[in-house]
């Protein structure tokens, strides 16, 4: 199923591009952080997503190697219009990811929690997901911690925001 753009679809595309560099990066940071969630909820995947308007990029991964995949197929798509953590415990019975290619093929994904990274106006960019080819559940204390991984990435994302900019001086130099 393809999943219903946003309601704040303009203003979260401005987001995106706002925060796109500083993910770039933040790359290094976020790879070391999918690797501590990953074994925070003993999943073999983990990773670190950013939304377009056409497509899903894979910031930092844990586990999986993904290429950036069309919007239309991101199950992290579906995500960004819950309020809290999407869980999925077995996509191959959920209607919406049944015939995903992620499912049905490599890294053939059957549990699924994602995390919006929401920005302090409110415009989900991006998931923090946690993944699985085995079916599972995530007990309500684990989303709470779920959801507080994802806030460390927006809190420094956001952090660089009000950080200015590096000044070159030639005495610097």
């Amino acid at each position: 199923m393809i999943p219903p753009l946003p309601t704040d679809e303009v203003q979260r595309l401005q987001a995106v591009r706002t925060y796109e560099a500083r993910m770039k990066w933040q790359r290094p940071h976020h790879r070391h952080l999918v690797e501590i969630v990953a074994g925070a909820f003993e999943v073999p995947m983990a990773f670190v997503t950013m939304i377009d308007i056409n497509q899903q990029r894979f910031n930092a991964c844990y586990g999986v190697h993904l290429p950036p995949i069309d919007r239309r197929l991101s199950l992290c798509a579906h995500a960004m219009l819950e309020r809290g953590v999407t869980v999925v415990s077995n996509a191959r019975q959920d209607p919406r990811f049944m015939r995903n290619p992620l499912v049905l093929g490599e890294p053939n994904i059957r549990f699924y929690a994602g995390a919006p990274l929401r920005t302090r106006a409110g415009h989900v960019i991006g998931t923090l997901v946690i993944a699985d080819a085995q079916p599972r559940e995530l007990g309500r204390g684990h989303r709470a911690l779920l959801e507080e991984f994802a806030q460390m990435i927006m809190d420094e994302l956001q952090r660089e925001e009000s950080r200015p900019a590096p000044s070159l001086t030639v005495e610097a130099l």
